[in-house]
C-alpha cells in the first residue's frame, strides 16, 4: 500500500513539474540560440515568452560548458545580462532541414569577454535563460528555459588564425609542387609565354579570398557556410574568362618564352602597350575583393555581392576578352580570303 501511495505521489509531482513549464495560456516556454554565432558580435537569443514587464537586470544568461574559467570560477556560474531586448520580434527557427516561424522576445548579449582560448575556433555550450530570482515563482510558473541542444559559440580570433594558417600551408604546398615542373612558382599564374596572366591572377585572388572566408566560418560553425548566388556567379565568370584566355594564349604563344613582370597585368599581351581595359579589370577586382573580405568579417557571414557590382565585373571581363577574341578571328578571316 505504501509503495502504491509513493508511486502515485511521484506521478502527481512529475505532472505538476511538467505543467509548470507552461505559462497561463498553456504555451510551453522555449528559448532558441542560433548555432555558430561569433563571440565578437552581438549574440542573439530568442524566446517565445513576452518578457516586456521584466527588468533587463533581472534577465540573465548562463552558458554551461567545460571550457573557460574566470577568476577561478566556472564560466557557466556567472550570469550575463542582456544589453537590449525587443518584445515584439519574429524570427525563423531552423529545425533540421526546415524553418518554423516564431514570435516572442529578442535578447542581445555582449559575450566579447566570455573566456574562450585563442587556439580554439569555437566551443560547445548549453544556454540557460532565466528571468526570476528563483527558477520557479510562487504561482508555480517556471522562470527559466534551457536550450534544446548544445550549440557552437565561435571565437573569431581562433577561426581567422586557423584559416590564415591553412591558406599559408596550402600556398606553400602548391608553390612547392609548381617548382617541380618550373623553376619558379609564379609560373602558375602566367600564360604560355611566361608573362603574368591577368585572368589567372584574378582567379587565384578570388580563390584565396573565398576559400579563406569559407574556411574561417566553417571552422567557427563546423559546417559549410551558405554561399550566396552572386558569389558563385563571380567565381564562374572568373573561371570562364581564365579558360578562354588560356586557350587563346596556348594557340598564339606556344613555344615563345619571355620574362614575367608585375606590370604585365595592365599591358597588352601582343604589343606590350598599356591597356585601359586591363587596368579597369584590375581596379574592379581589387575593390570588390577588399569589400568582400571586409564585409564578410564585419557581418560574420559571406557577403551577398550586389548584382550591380557583379554586372560591372562582368562588363570589365568582356572588355578584357574582346581584343583576344578579335585578334583570334582576324587571322582566320585572312586565311579564308586567301
Amino acid at each position: 500500500m505504501n509503495k502504491t501511495f509513493f508511486a502515485f505521489t511521484l506521478m502527481l509531482a512529475t505532472a505538476s513539474i511538467t505543467t509548470a513549464r507552461a505559462d497561463e495560456s498553456g504555451t510551453v516556454t522555449k528559448m532558441y540560440m542560433p548555432d555558430g554565432q561569433l563571440q565578437s558580435h552581438m549574440v542573439r537569443i530568442y524566446t517565445n515568452k513576452n518578457l516586456g514587464d521584466i527588468p533587463v537586470t533581472q534577465i540573465s544568461l548562463r552558458l554551461f560548458g567545460t571550457h573557460g574559467m574566470q577568476d577561478n570560477v566556472p564560466s557557466h556560474a556567472q550570469p550575463i545580462h542582456p544589453i537590449a531586448m525587443d518584445n515584439n520580434h519574429s524570427w525563423e527557427m531552423k529545425v533540421r532541414e526546415s524553418s518554423i516561424r516564431q514570435h516572442g522576445t529578442l535578447l542581445l548579449f555582449d559575450l566579447a569577454d566570455y573566456p574562450i582560448p585563442n587556439y580554439m575556433s569555437a566551443i560547445r555550450v548549453l544556454p540557460e535563460l532565466s528571468w526570476c530570482d528563483s527558477k520557479i515563482r510562487p504561482d508555480g510558473e517556471d522562470c527559466y528555459a534551457i536550450g534544446e541542444r548544445e550549440i557552437y559559440l565561435a571565437n573569431s580570433t581562433g577561426a581567422y588564425s586557423w584559416a590564415a594558417g591553412s591558406l599559408l600551408f596550402l600556398i606553400l604546398l602548391i608553390g612547392l609542387m609548381s617548382t617541380k615542373t618550373h623553376d619558379k612558382a609564379i609560373h602558375l599564374i602566367c600564360d604560355a609565354r611566361g608573362k603574368l596572366s591577368l585572368s589567372r591572377t584574378q582567379m587565384a585572388l578570388w580563390t584565396l579570398a573565398i576559400g579563406g572566408v569559407v574556411t574561417a566560418f566553417g571552422l567557427a560553425r563546423f559546417e559549410v557556410p551558405e554561399i550566396p548566388g552572386t558569389l558563385l556567379a563571380l567565381m564562374g565568370a572568373s573561371l570562364l574568362t581564365t579558360g578562354i584566355s588560356y586557350n587563346q594564349s596556348e594557340e598564339r604563344y606556344s613555344g615563345v618564352k619571355v620574362e614575367s613582370r608585375w606590370y604585365d597585368l595592365i599591358s597588352d599581351g601582343t604589343s606590350g602597350t598599356l591597356s585601359l581595359a586591363r587596368a579597369q579589370m584590375v581596379f574592379w577586382t581589387v575593390i570588390t575583393l577588399g569589400i568582400f573580405v571586409s564585409k564578410s568579417i564585419l557581418d560574420g557571414a559571406l557577403w551577398q555581392v550586389p548584382v550591380e557590382l557583379v554586372g560591372l565585373m562582368g562588363m570589365s571581363q568582356l572588355a578584357y576578352l574582346a581584343p583576344k577574341l578579335k585578334s583570334n578571328v582576324t587571322p582566320a578571316v585572312e586565311r579564308g580570303n586567301q
